[in-house]
């Protein structure tokens, strides 16, 4: 199956991601903070060739590529390579329902730093908006809802 995102794919994946987060998420919690308004907006003027979509408050959270929390071959994920000896390769995360290629920010993490979705979560996940961070192994862990938004370059 080709993950590629590309035409009128990333509006249904959009739509869809969002469907999922406002049904699944905690009721109650606005889509979007000022902070994540404010920060959409610096980016947009920072990087005039990326289109920023906000997707909602998603939960964050960490992981390590160790067999600790993965499987027993912690150093790839359900779609490559995203660790050479529990160190990760690049920005990646995990996510149950957002498709695989799909890149990202979380500016109130890590400001324009863009992460792609390179692996899966649990089954038991399936149904939560949730975003799982590779980090390194000593790195800041957290876990709590955030400002997401799916970053597409203009022309992509």
């Amino acid at each position: 199956m080709d993950h590629n995102m590309e035409g009128p794919g990333i509006i249904a994946t959009i739509i869809l991601v969002v469907i999922i987060g406002i049904i699944c998420y905690n009721v109650g919690l606005e889509l979007q903070s000022k902070q994540g308004k404010a920060a959409i907006a610096r980016m947009q003027q920072q990087y005039p060739d990326k289109v920023y979509v906000p997707i909602g408050k998603w939960k964050i959270t960490t992981f390590h590529a160790v067999t600790a929390e993965c499987d027993s071959t912690p150093n790839i994920g359900s779609n490559g390579r995203l660790a050479i000896r529990s160190v990760p390769t690049g920005n990646w995360f995990a996510s149950p329902v957002l498709p695989f290629g799909t890149k990202i920010v979380i500016p109130e993490v890590s400001g324009h730093t863009v992460w792609t979705c390179i692996d899966r979560m649990s089954k038991r996940f399936d149904y939560m908006a949730k975003i799982d961070l590779l980090i390194h192994i000593g790195d800041y862990e957290f876990a709590k809802p955030y400002d997401v938004m799916i970053v597409k370059r203009i022309g992509e």
